[in-house]
């Protein structure tokens, strides 16, 4: 891996033990290197990431963006602080999470592409306890066609 003097990278724990997973579910690390409790992964400033965790049968996945310097959002076994666009704490929204990332791979939709706002409407979608494919597919849509979330 090279890097400049001033070049930062936003760390990201991987974990495969019994009491907790780690993993990245979208996104590609600049590089990996062993930390103490397992894989680190490496990303460069401006990076979409998916990351997911399950610890005790709580499973959580979060989309974030990795910045210059420290972002406004925490997020466990990542540093520095993130932008952070979608947090999903049930196993329901884990799985709307990965279909909507699926649904784009598929489509060919460059994901890292894509305005933050795209991803904090989602998130706002997901938050809704009715939200329906027809609003993903509706979102996505107008994401495709106009680019245009000023709404």
């Amino acid at each position: 891996m090279n890097r400049t003097p001033d070049q930062t990278f936003t760390a990201v724990q991987l974990r495969n033990q019994a009491e907790l997973l780690c993993s990245v579910f979208f996104g590609s690390p600049v590089s990996t290197i062993q930390g103490q409790h397992g894989d680190i992964a490496l990303f460069s400033a401006g990076t979409l990431v998916g990351y997911m965790t399950v610890q005790h049968r709580k499973t959580r996945a979060y989309l974030f963006r990795t910045g210059e310097g420290d972002g406004s959002e925490k997020v466990a076994g990542v540093y520095p602080s993130v932008t952070l666009l979608v947090e999903a704490r049930s196993k329901g929204n884990v799985r709307k999470l990965f279909r909507l990332v699926h649904y784009l791979r598929r489509k060919k939709v460059p994901l890292q592409e894509l305005p933050d706002m795209f991803f904090c409407r989602f998130h706002a979608l997901l938050a809704s306890r009715n939200m329906s494919n027809q609003e993903i597919n509706s979102l996505v849509l107008k994401c495709r066609t106009i680019g245009d979330f000023s709404l």
